[in-house]
């Protein structure tokens, strides 16, 4: 479930998703003894490899945070499986993704579908 503050989450779930599928590639425990910036800092070291963050909230000064680490962050207004929520980013990525999701993938939004579908075929 994506139903928890950023903060205060006790685990990473780390999928891998394309244009057909997703799959669940790396659970990542968090210390829940860390508190202030050393669980800042700990909480990006977990999201290392990822490109978004699902989560139902997130502050100000930690979005920026993972914005930096070039990770986007993706607030859901109110609590939804994850599975929802990855089929739903996989239906986009199979159509027209917006560009801020063609930038994460390293993409031009002037590419055609085709194009974009090789490039998921690849991974």
């Amino acid at each position: 479930m994506i139903n928890g503050h950023y903060g205060s989450c006790m685990r990473v779930l780390v999928y891998e998703v394309n244009a057909y599928a997703h799959q669940l590639v790396d659970v990542r425990n968090i210390d829940g003894g860390l508190q202030g910036e050393a669980r800042a800092e700990y909480m990006l070291n977990q999201l290392k490899g990822c490109q978004m963050l699902f989560t139902l909230s997130i502050g100000g000064p930690a979005a920026a945070k993972v914005t930096r680490a070039n990770i986007h962050p993706v607030k859901k207004m109110m609590p939804v499986a994850a599975a929802e929520a990855l089929t739903e980013l996989s239906l986009v990525l199979s159509h027209n993704p917006p560009p801020w999701i063609c930038k994460l993938l390293g993409i031009t939004s002037s590419q055609n579908e085709l194009q974009f579908e090789e490039q998921w075929d690849d991974a």
